[in-house]
């Protein structure tokens, strides 16, 4: 038998320290709009994925 545990998005903001584990290709949108709303405060991924959120973030500045 399988439990999951969910957590709304407001709850999740409350939360002090939230760290998100990921690190697939595809995730790597995700996991910038999850930084940038507040809803994570670390992230544990891998070097391909850091530096492709990095990447997001840059040419997000550069569009403001």
């Amino acid at each position: 038998m399988e439990r999951v545990i969910g957590v709304g998005s407001e709850e999740l903001r409350k939360i002090k320290m939230v760290i998100g584990v990921a690190g697939e290709e595809n995730e790597r949108e995700a996991i910038f709009g999850a930084l940038r709303g507040g809803y994570l405060n670390a992230i544990i991924t891998d070097e391909q994925t850091a530096m492709a959120v990095l990447s997001l973030e840059s040419s997000a500045k550069k569009k403001t």
